[in-house]
């Protein structure tokens, strides 16, 4: 069962965390013959947690994917591209957020 856990500093209300949760699972199920029951979104205020890179404190918005491999899922390891989608499945949580973004109009910063 794949698990997006969204932690941001900046503030989402309700219809942007539901509008970001559903377009993960749609893009998800589509991609996929998952039932969308499978597919879990946590969201998690990080304003008040201290987060450092590069050794100096920083705000973060990052999204850290659960997901398996393997099975029918995308045999073969990480190098090898999944037989249903073509994609390699260090690609693939990339690949979702992505369409997530287009379809709700959201940018994502890759820096």
């Amino acid at each position: 069962m794949p698990l997006y856990e969204i932690e941001h500093s900046i503030p989402l209300d309700k219809p942007q965390r539901d509008a970001l949760a559903q377009a993960i699972t749609h893009i998800y199920t589509r991609q996929f013959t998952t039932p969308s029951l499978f597919v879990n979104v946590k969201f998690v205020d990080a304003r008040n947690q201290h987060n450092y890179v590069a050794g100096k404190e920083r705000s973060i918005n990052r999204i850290i994917a659960y997901v398996r491999t393997g099975g029918s899922r995308c045999g073969g390891g990480p190098a090898w591209p999944c037989p249903k989608t073509g994609i390699r499945p260090q690609r693939l949580v990339l690949f979702v957020l992505l369409r997530a973004a287009s379809e709700l109009d959201f940018s994502i910063s890759l820096a």
